[in-house]
């Protein structure tokens, strides 16, 4: 936390939040007051116990040639800021996908684009919880989610 200096769209009077992703080499700046919402890293103890709850996980398959409804019910489990309903996220997608492809279908990029933001959120988070590699992580819930 500190003032920033020589930024020049920064406010000099403002005390901010410095955040180095996990996974990114960009540096992102919040001011403290900013109403962005943040939360802790979930602990070791949450981070397994989510691992074993994976298969009890699941969400409606949201069928629509409409972006715009397909976007929102794909935003709304973002919006609840919580790794759970990012495996949700993720186990609907494949789902879907699964259905698509027993018909002769493909998945749909706007489909493989949510499911992907929704693996590297969940499993960066779970990387920083677990103080694992991530590709440890991801084979980890892969097993998981392949085990449903």
């Amino acid at each position: 936390m500190g003032r920033l200096q020589g930024i020049p769209a920064a406010d000099r009077e403002k005390v901010y939040y410095t955040l180095e992703p996990y996974r990114s080499r960009e540096i992102i700046y919040i001011p403290v007051d900013s109403s962005v919402f943040m939360r802790p890293v979930i602990s070791r103890q949450q981070a397994e116990a989510l691992l074993k709850k994976v298969p009890e996980l699941d969400a409606p398959v949201c069928i629509t040639r409409d972006l715009k409804r397909l976007r929102d019910y794909y935003g709304n489990f973002f919006k609840t800021h919580t790794c759970e309903d990012l495996v949700r996220l993720i186990r609907s997608v494949r789902e879907k996908n699964r259905k698509l492809e027993a018909r002769g279908g493909h998945p749909r990029k706007i489909d493989q684009d949510y499911q992907k933001r929704a693996e590297e959120l969940l499993c960066t988070e779970l990387s920083t919880a677990l103080h694992q590699p991530y590709d440890l992580v991801v084979q980890r819930v892969e097993q998981q989610i392949g085990n449903t």
